[in-house]
Formats: structure tokens, sequence, C-alpha cells
């Protein structure tokens, strides 16, 4: 539950601004590579996936994330991949 409400807080952190997307993306995923059990963390970064999805989180050009100093389209990149990446690992 404890890294549910971190990405709930970590949302809320690079909306309001205090933030930089690019970092607080990276150390929620870094941080859910910490949950044990295969199906709750392949939960876990499905939740991750759609919230930032959602909120439109993932900067992008001409983004108000990029113009910030949020971070480039290849960190969106990075992020999807890497995250694609360790939900494969938990699948299989």
């Amino acid at each position: 539950p404890r890294l549910y409400l971190l990405v709930c807080v970590g949302s809320v952190y690079v909306e309001s601004g205090e933030g930089k997307a690019k970092d607080v993306l990276r150390d929620v995923a870094e941080m859910a590579k910490g949950c044990q059990h295969p199906v709750h963390g392949l939960f876990l970064r499905a939740y991750l996936a759609q919230t930032v999805k959602a909120r439109g989180l993932l900067p992008d050009t001409g983004n108000e994330l990029e113009r910030n100093g949020g971070g480039t389209v290849e960190d969106s990149i990075e992020f999807t991949l890497s995250n694609f990446t360790e939900m494969n690992k938990l699948w299989v």
C-alpha cells in the first residue's frame, strides 16, 4: 500500500511543479523494484503507467513539463521502456 501512495504523492508533486518529472518518475520506478511479490509488482507498475498516462506526467515536445526543465521526450521513452521491461520480467 505504501508504494501505491508513493505513486499518488509523486504525481501530485510533479503536477504542483515542485519536482522535475524525470527525477520523480525515475525514483518511483526504482522504488517499485522493492515490491517482493511478482503479481503485486506487476499491478503496481500497471498502476504507475496508468497514473502517468492519465495525469499527463510524461514530458513531451512543447509540453509544460518540458519547458519547465522536467525532462525531454527521450526521458519519457526511457521511463516507458524501462517500466515495460520490468513488467515483462515480472510476468515471465
